[in-house]
């Protein structure tokens, strides 16, 4: 199980590989393991070809592509100054 100590090591290995959103609080999201119904899979972006190279040589077929959307709560405006 990964922890805190992994950390630097996983975001060297996510800045290589670019596979999407990850940052140095995701760990904190729980657990993931890849494993669905005891079949592993991955996760790649469809225009990251050198990944989709490694992964398919690695024997993983595609089987499905998804739409993501990534959300970033809006920024508070700073509050004024009371004059």
């Amino acid at each position: 199980m990964p922890t805190a100590e992994d950390l630097p090591e996983m975001i060297d290995l996510v800045r290589r590989t670019e596979p999407g959103p990850f940052g140095p609080r995701t760990i904190g999201l729980g657990t993931c393991l890849g494993i669905r119904r005891e079949r592993p899979f991955l996760h790649t972006m469809a225009a990251d070809a050198p990944a989709n190279h490694l992964v398919t040589s690695l024997g993983f077929v595609r089987r499905k592509e998804h739409r993501t959307v990534s959300l970033r709560a809006p920024v508070s405006p700073a509050p004024s100054p009371r004059s």
